[in-house]
């Protein structure tokens, strides 16, 4: 049996032999389970989360996980390989993680119980948030084209239809915004911090649902429509990682006072009810509202993250670079923190963009970039942009650079006197070869290939080949550097034929 102290108000024991956790003295649920591991994980015990990974993704939990914990699971499991790359944990629980991203493939598009109303169905965009989050964690983790798909397949949703009047929306087919869609930013990170349709949204957010804590929807009207601890926590934690640390020390303060003045936290604050025959009714029929010791550890993390912030401003611990150098692959769907244009050719100036999580004006970007194997003279200061979406970005500009060039290029982050180095990126510059003849014609039994010569080398050719499937539908294939598409000489064919 294990018995850990996470803060001074959280103790949680794993007993090993029957699998049950208890966080603050009460019976902890997968979904709570999945916080404590990501808890520990920021706090640098990633020695004591095994254990729990191992409930999480137990074959015992299988006939009891709903969607949103099976995702939790791979979320969590996602964030203690990135920060142990523990070669040896990341076999014991692949077969957990492709059964997993199958399971999100599978089902993700398909209504499911709210993860905190169950009595609440439908899409939302949390358990999208959600199952991103669990997705990306893993990319490097064995999720493979799948996941991909997947990740881009959830933003096109977002973007298509979770967005009304300039914000997102929490429920598909509503307008409404519930009091979880923070979660979309922190701790998910589908959405940026500073994404333009989560602050709108969150200006809704603040006007309708919050008082001294949060509700979670207009109209709730379980225990009469109470503010939620958990809730609160999570607007907190959101506004400590923004920097808002005001606003996050008021919203903190007011469950700090509500755990002093109760010993525990419950999922509702009765006192806040909107209607009290309801929630006299409420009372009189199931009691009291269950303790949430979830609540207690998303309290945590929200002191954890305004702490860090509140305390050594120049800590990089807690801080994330992102960059996907070609977003998802996806014309259409353009993410603030990629590099345009995606592939460069030659005599192209290129942009390159960094988030950083959370943004401070003070941090200082810059860029190394290396041509041919050779360092640049000196390193390139990136600049604070806005987005058109409200984001706040650093962009610094590369090149121009010649054909085939091999480029690649790293972020550098400093604050204070500390410093920290993005992954390194890089690209091959492109450029237009014409292409000079048809070297070869082949056929297929549902087409042809045609082989064309790139420019004066005749060794170097590429392939095109048209087929036809039984609609009449013509398909097209380009094959370039060497890779063949088999077919039959067109001569040999006719021949055939005429026998």
């Amino acid at each position: 049996m294990q018995t850990q102290e996470i803060h001074p108000f959280l103790n949680f024991i794993l007993d090993e032999q029957t699998g049950r956790v208890t966080i603050s003295g009460q019976s902890a649920t997968l979904r709570d389970i999945a916080f404590l591991s990501y808890a520990l994980i920021q706090q640098g015990e990633t020695q004591r989360v095994l254990p729990l990974l191992r409930l999480l993704s137990g074959k015992n939990q299988k006939d009891q996980r709903a969607l949103t914990d099976a995702a939790l699971a791979l979320w969590v499991i996602g964030e203690y390989l990135k920060v142990t790359e523990d070669a040896t944990s990341k076999v014991e629980l692949e077969g957990f993680l492709e059964e997993t991203t199958a399971l999100l493939d599978a089902n993700w598009q398909k209504p499911q119980p709210h993860w905190l109303i169950p009595d609440s169905e439908g899409i939302f965009l949390s358990h999208l948030a959600m199952y991103f989050a669990a997705i990306q964690a893993n990319v490097q983790h064995g999720v493979g084209e799948q996941g991909v798909r997947l990740l881009k397949a959830i933003r096109e949703l977002v973007f298509a239809k979770f967005i009304k009047e300039g914000r997102v929306i929490s429920q598909l087919g509503d307008t409404a915004i519930h009091g979880d869609i923070v979660t979309a930013a922190m701790p998910f990170g589908m959405l940026g911090i500073e994404d333009r349709i989560l602050i709108e949204a969150l200006y809704k957010l603040e006007e309708t649902l919050v008082d001294q804590g949060v509700r979670f929807k207009i109209g709730d009207l379980s225990y009469g429509g109470c503010e939620r601890p958990d809730l609160t926590c999570f607007l907190a934690w959101y506004y400590a990682k923004k920097g808002d640390t005001v606003r996050a020390k008021e919203l903190l303060a007011h469950v700090e006072t509500l755990q002093a003045e109760q010993g525990v936290l419950y999922e509702m604050d009765t006192a806040t009810a909107n209607e009290p025959l309801l929630l006299a009714y409420a009372m009189e029929r199931s009691g009291k509202p269950a303790v949430s010791s979830w609540s207690s550890v998303l309290l945590g993390l929200a002191q954890a993250s305004l702490g860090s912030g509140a305390v050594r401003s120049d800590s990089l611990d807690s801080v994330r670079l992102l960059h996907l150098p070609t977003g998802y692959d996806d014309p259409y769907v353009i993410l603030p923190y990629e590099r345009f244009p995606r592939e460069p050719e030659a005599g192209d100036v290129v942009s390159v963009r960094l988030l950083t999580q959370p943004f401070q004006a003070n941090q200082v970007v810059t860029v190394q970039a290396v041509v041919d194997g050779i360092p640049a003279a000196e390193t390139i200061q990136a600049l604070m942009r806005v987005t058109d979406e409200g984001e706040k970005v650093w962009e610094a500009q590369l090149g121009p650079y010649l054909a085939g060039d091999e480029v690649s290029y790293t972020f550098a982050l400093q604050n204070g006197e500390k410093s920290i180095h993005s992954a390194t990126y890089g690209f091959r510059v492109r450029s237009w070869t014409a292409l000079e003849r048809v070297h070869a014609l082949e056929t297929t039994a549902d087409g042809f290939v045609a082989e064309l010569v790139c420019g004066a080398d005749p060794l170097r050719t590429v392939s095109l080949a048209f087929r036809a499937d039984a609609s009449g539908a013509v398909q097209l294939t380009f094959a370039a550097a060497g890779e063949r598409i088999s077919g039959q000489p067109a001569q040999q064919a006719a021949v055939a034929a005429q026998r």
